[in-house]
């Protein structure tokens, strides 16, 4: 199975995975991709940031074209992700100087973003339960 995406691709756009089929080659299996809410916070953190910008606009637009089914297929593209409870995640931001914490929902395939802050404040949280 190959993952090909449409060359618009934007968070409203399906990806078109092409699944071969015997006897008539590939079909085009359509899958929603991943929702991110809300990039309204990522935004504010990198106006007060700006040196993390590039790499959360970086993060959000591979979120927003995600259509991972778990967290194995998560850590496949993130090695370095921090797997926590209730299906809270931690991504290294700008080599660890910044941290994003989501919460994933696979089957509607939706992302929380809970917390985006410096490794410091990150120290401080219980990102478990934030």
């Amino acid at each position: 199975m190959e993952r090909i995406y449409h060359p618009k691709a934007a968070s409203t756009v399906s990806i078109c995975i092409f699944v071969p089929v015997v006897g008539i080659g590939y079909i085009c299996v359509k899958k929603k991709p991943l929702r991110v809410i809300a990039k309204k916070i990522l935004r504010e953190f990198w106006e007060r940031h700006s040196d993390c910008e590039q790499q959360l606009k970086s993060w959000y637009a591979e979120a927003a074209k995600g259509s991972w089914k778990n967290l194995n297929e998560l850590k496949v593209d993130y090695p370095s992700l921090s797997i926590l409870q209730d299906n809270r995640v931690c991504f290294n931001i700008k080599g660890n100087n910044y941290r994003l914490i989501v919460k994933v929902n696979f089957s509607y395939q939706m992302m929380w973003i809970r917390f985006v802050g410096t490794h410091a404040e990150y120290d401080k949280i219980d990102a478990n339960k934030i």
